[in-house]
């Protein structure tokens, strides 16, 4: 089943990507859920705007579309050691994901104000936090999909993913999510730098192949 995934496409490089967005998604960043924008916004200010929104419901900022690309394709895999793309990853130019890059973050922007977020490290590869892993007790990480609003989803994470409360994002002081990253992030995750979107074309045309920086 195909899933819906936000874009933005930062001034400092690198993309953002909101994957498996819901509408209630789409209405906190002021788009309409039928009809949606499909371009980047022609104002990059406007564009830088979009993304500290996008930053604001647990969007990964990635260094390249190439990287998310190769984590996504890794966490998929059956784990066989000998599949040759499992086997790829942790050296060379794709290294192991970290621990931003593969967590399960979920925020909720409620009525009566501040936000619930709930996080957790839900893969068995690359850099791991065995004090987040999710408890057992929680149910399927996709009931969060059923919240027709952002209480729903608010009263969701609190009752059953172990959510917590803030009452605004400068109390939340957690590194293990991209929630802040606006105010730090300038250089890539796993490289010195961020692509541009010009060198992230370039990797498209060179079949995804990664650009080393």
């Amino acid at each position: 089943m195909r899933k819906v995934a936000i874009y933005g496409w930062p001034s400092r490089g690198g993309v953002i990507i909101l994957d498996d967005a819901q509408a209630i998604d789409l209405e906190f960043l002021g788009l309409d859920p039928l009809n949606p924008q499909l371009e980047r916004d022609a104002d990059q200010d406007s564009e830088d705007e979009f993304c500290q929104r996008l930053l604001l419901l647990g969007a990964k900022w990635w260094d390249s579309c190439a990287r998310q690309i190769v984590v996504e394709r890794f966490d998929k895999g059956d784990g066989d050691p000998t599949d040759d793309h499992r086997r790829g990853i942790g050296r060379g130019p794709h290294p192991f994901p970290t621990m931003r890059e593969k967590r399960w973050v979920c925020v909720a922007w409620p009525s009566n104000g501040g936000f619930w977020i709930s996080e957790f490290d839900i893969h068995g590869f690359g850099e791991n936090d065995p004090d987040s892993e999710i408890p057992e007790e929680c149910p399927g990480l996709a009931k969060v999909k059923l919240a027709r609003s952002m209480d729903e989803r608010a009263e969701i994470l609190r009752e059953e993913f172990k959510g917590k409360w803030f009452r605004t994002l400068e109390e939340y002081e957690g590194m293990k999510t991209f929630l802040r990253a606006w105010e730090w992030k300038s250089t890539g995750e796993v490289g010195r730098r961020m692509l541009s979107v010009d060198e992230m074309w370039e990797e498209w045309r060179g079949n995804l192949r990664p650009i080393v920086t």
